[in-house]
């Protein structure tokens, strides 16, 4: 994320690229480790405005968090779902960013 804070987006992403390759093959799929780094190439994505990446790796690392079951990924599923619902947005998708928007409101109101 240093470099992407340098305004090295594309290096940031070749090295979270990187990252992600050696996660994925030594640690079991459903890791924190992997979500975290999906969430962040979604958010260089995201800040990027490439909407289209963003919602893939935003919906990767998703799919990823609704097996992990603890609360703080419950937590981390509800900012991710919001995510999407601003993305889905953004690309005038309405009928899917209300029903992430109102997933992650159901979990948010879950946990409380």
């Amino acid at each position: 994320y240093a470099y992407y804070e340098l305004g090295e987006s594309l290096k940031a992403l070749e090295m979270y690229y990187i990252g992600l390759d050696v996660e994925r093959q030594v640690l079991p799929w459903a890791s924190i480790e992997i979500v975290i780094t999906l969430l962040n190439i979604a958010r260089i994505y995201q800040d990027e405005r490439r909407l289209d990446e963003a919602l893939e790796y935003y919906t990767q690392s998703l799919d990823i968090q609704r097996t992990i079951d603890n609360e703080d990924m419950l937590l981390r599923e509800a900012t991710t779902l919001a995510n999407i619902a601003s993305i889905q947005d953004r690309l005038q998708n309405y009928d899917e960013a209300i029903d992430a928007f109102e997933e992650s409101l159901a979990i948010r109101f879950q946990t409380v």
